[in-house]
């Protein structure tokens, strides 16, 4: 009788095997994970890039339609009867919506009366999402707003508001002049506002009416558009509503909503780490320097739109002018008269002189 054959044994993983096999896959996630944040996040900074490219097309068309570029901002009858009624109201981006595919957000707007009128109501509540850098966390959110922010509200309705990653550039800074007669019918008589109005140095201010003309320092070299971050904003506050609901409002022409300075450089907040209150007086304060300041949340800078259409991304490292460290206020600005003037023995950084329309300044590629 023939001996029977034993068949091997089977043999399973070991522990350890087990374990170092898990080990192995768990180091080659940990070295593609990096790889597949940074494609995403390529291609959302391109994304970014896109939208900007479209709006500095947007702008091109409306020159081309207007002769000058949209206004930044101005001040606009909210009710009738005696006194100074009078507020800020449309941003740039309603003008500019028929130049973008969003002819109904322009159809939509009565550009004849406030926009926070209840005509208007339902324009704020219109998103766009070539006004939303993809990197910019919660940009696409819309949130209610407490009906005291707008002027008339239907009775039982709370207004509904869209944001904004993009901001149109002012300039070295912001200059809100008081409305003034006769211009203003019912209103004081503002002595220094054409002063203020003039020492605006970038293209979208309060009543601006920007031509290519004006840009003498070329439109290569000067800012029309950058980003601001909305999620860096602090969402809650010491009343009922916070910084990330109350700022970059789309359809708003005040400047922390969607315009934007280089009194402060980018992403301020790397530089700016401490908690005391500052305040240039009439203009700059905790608030207004994280909402009018250039940031993005692109690693190392943030994406800015040219006024020739191209658009770059400027590195946060790019010179500036300095920051005093205790008083967290610019060295080289002070206010004669509510007019800002540049200090003695101090100039332009590269990056205020990017802002600038008209200041002579030759910045080379190099320095970006």
């Amino acid at each position: 009788m023939s001996a029977s054959v034993r068949r091997p044994m089977r043999r399973g993983f070991t522990l350890i095997e087990l374990l170092v096999v898990i080990a192995i896959i768990a180091v080659l996630i940990a070295l593609l994970l990096p790889a597949v944040q940074a494609a995403r996040e390529a291609a959302r900074r391109a994304q970014c890039v896109n939208n900007l490219k479209q709006l500095g097309l947007a702008v091109h068309n409306y020159i081309t339609s207007q002769e000058v570029m949209p206004i930044g901002m101005q001040w606009q009858r909210y009710s009738a009867g005696a006194g100074c009624r009078y507020s800020t109201t449309v941003s740039m981006f309603p003008a500019l919506g028929q130049y973008f595919e969003q002819g109904q957000a322009f159809n939509a707007e009565n550009f004849s009366i406030n926009c926070f009128l209840a005509d208007n109501n339902t324009v704020h509540a219109i998103g766009m999402s070539v006004l939303w850098c993809p990197s910019d966390g919660d940009i696409s959110i819309r949130t209610t707003l407490q009906p005291s922010d707008f002027f008339s509200v239907p009775a039982g309705q709370q207004p509904i508001m869209c944001y904004s990653s993009y901001g149109g550039n002012s300039g070295t800074w912001c200059i809100l002049p008081a409305p003034t007669a006769p211009q203003y019918p019912g209103c004081g008589t503002n002595a220094v506002y054409s002063a203020q109005t003039g020492n605006m140095n970038g293209v979208f201010f309060h009543d601006s009416h920007t031509k290519i003309s004006d840009i003498s320092d070329g439109t290569a070299n000067t800012f029309l558009f950058s980003e601001r971050s909305r999620s860096i904003l602090a969402k809650t506050g010491t009343g009922p509503f916070s910084d990330w609901q109350e700022w970059h409002w789309w359809t708003s022409g005040n400047y922390g909503d969607t315009m934007f300075d280089t009194m402060y450089p980018i992403n301020p907040w790397k530089k700016l780490k401490d908690a005391t209150i500052y305040t240039i007086p009439g203009s700059y304060n905790n608030s207004t320097i994280y909402t009018t300041a250039a940031s993005s949340n692109h690693p190392g800078g943030a994406n800015f739109g040219m006024c020739d259409g191209s658009v770059r991304f400027v590195k946060e490292t790019i010179s500036c002018w300095p920051i005093n460290p205790t008083t967290t206020l610019p060295s080289a600005v002070s206010i004669s008269g509510s007019i800002f003037v540049l200090n003695p023995g101090f100039s332009l950084g590269a990056y205020q002189q990017l802002a600038t329309r008209a200041g002579g300044e030759v910045v080379s590629a190099d320095s970006l």
